[in-house]
């Protein structure tokens, strides 16, 4: 298995411990700027799991009403997210050892 990338895993991380991903912290936290593409590539399509979404209201400064969407991981979505940087962790872990074996 491929090992995740750090985006990956801070995506990971935020929605383990009951993070929302919207349009606004996804792009000033991990610097994606397409939250709706990003969490299909990077979460849902790997996982193959499905994000809860629900829809926002508001409007903007100009008062023209507008929506977005908050997703974030329902209970069986954590474990998923679990196991995958479970396995990351363990993963990075022998590498790490194996690395410092050998270099000595």
């Amino acid at each position: 298995m491929k090992p995740l990338s750090k985006r990956k895993v801070a995506l990971y991380k935020h929605l383990l411990h009951n993070g929302k991903l919207s349009i606004k912290n996804a792009f000033f936290d991990f610097g994606i700027s397409n939250i709706a593409r990003e969490v299909r590539r990077l979460i849902e399509i790997p996982l193959e799991i499905e994000l809860k979404r629900v829809k926002k209201v508001g409007t903007t400064k100009d008062g023209e009403p507008c929506y977005w969407f908050e997703y974030s991981a329902t209970d069986l979505n954590k474990i998923a997210l679990k196991k995958a940087l479970d396995i990351h962790n363990n993963n990075t872990l022998t590498k790490n050892i194996l690395t410092t074996k050998y270099e000595k």
